[in-house]
């Protein structure tokens, strides 16, 4: 999760279930927020304990932000893909100095 100009928070999760993900935005986010998430199904049960609202962009049919808002996903989408550049880096150091 991160929020918009704020801080980042990584969890590991066993199973990746919609009550799992509830609990663990409960425990990391003010539920007086909005969410902002793509369309996976997990997240609409949580979603409704938001009362900012619950919103999300359909990555199925194409949409990644929503013309005239600031509904997207493209922060945390950012992260991800900067987590698995980083950490394929230092494999790839850790690999070629192995010796």
């Amino acid at each position: 999760m991160v929020q918009r100009d704020g801080d980042l928070r990584l969890r590991m999760l066993e199973r990746l279930t919609s009550d799992r993900i509830g609990e663990v935005l409960a425990e990391n986010a003010e539920l007086t927020c909005r969410l902002i998430t793509d369309d996976m199904s997990s997240y609409r049960r949580p979603g409704t304990a938001f009362r900012g609202g619950h919103e999300f962009v359909t990555h199925s049919r194409g949409e990644y932000v929503r013309p005239g808002t600031d509904v997207h996903s493209n922060t945390i989408e950012g992260v991800a893909g900067s987590t698995s550049r980083t950490y394929l880096n230092e494999f790839e150091f850790r690999w070629n100095t192995r010796s």
